[in-house]
C-alpha cells in the first residue's frame, strides 16, 4: 500500500535532488513497520487473552473439583467416625451378650464353634469358664422360595 508512495517519494528525490523526499519515504517505511509490529502485538495480545479465558475456566473447574473433593473428604472422615462408633458399639453387644449367655443356661447359643463344632474347643470350653466362646457373628437372612 505505501510502497508506491515510497517509491514516487524516492524517484521525486533523485530528480530534483531532495533530501527531504529520502526521509519522508524512509518515515513512511519505519511507520509501516511499526503498524505491522502493532498488528502483531494486537494479534498476540488476541491470543494471550483467548489462552488466559481458557486457563481461567480450567482453573474454575480446578476449584469446583478441588471443593467437591473436600465435601467427599469430610465425609469419608465422618463416615470413618462412624464406623468406628459401630464397631465399638457392636464390640460392647458381643460382649454383653457373652456375659449374659454366661449367667444363663444358653451356654452354646450365639457361639461359632455351635455351628461350626470344634471338639477340642468345646469340650473345654465348661472347664475354661466358658472362655472359649466366640461370637458367630453376622448371619444371613434365609429367604424362602416360592
Amino acid at each position: 500500500m505505501y510502497e508506491e508512495l515510497v517509491e514516487l517519494l524516492r524517484m521525486r528525490a533523485a530528480l530534483i535532488d531532495s533530501d527531504l523526499d529520502n526521509q519522508a519515504a524512509e518515515a513512511i517505511k519505519i511507520l509501516e513497520a511499526l503498524a505491522q509490529n502493532g498488528q502483531s502485538a494486537i494479534d498476540t495480545n488476541k491470543r494471550l487473552a483467548d489462552k488466559i479465558r481458557m486457563l481461567k475456566a480450567k482453573l474454575d473447574q480446578a476449584e469446583e473439583t478441588l471443593d467437591f473433593c473436600r465435601t467427599k473428604d469430610a465425609e469419608i472422615i465422618r463416615l470413618g467416625q462412624e464406623r468406628n462408633r459401630l464397631k465399638r458399639e457392636r464390640d460392647q453387644a458381643v460382649e454383653d451378650l457373652n456375659t449374659l449367655r454366661k449367667r444363663s443356661d444358653w451356654k452354646c447359643e450365639a457361639c461359632y464353634y455351635n455351628d461350626h463344632y470344634n471338639r477340642d474347643i468345646c469340650t473345654g470350653c465348661e472347664y475354661n469358664n466358658d472362655n472359649n466362646w466366640q461370637w458367630r457373628g453376622v448371619q444371613e437372612e434365609k429367604h424362602e422360595t416360592d
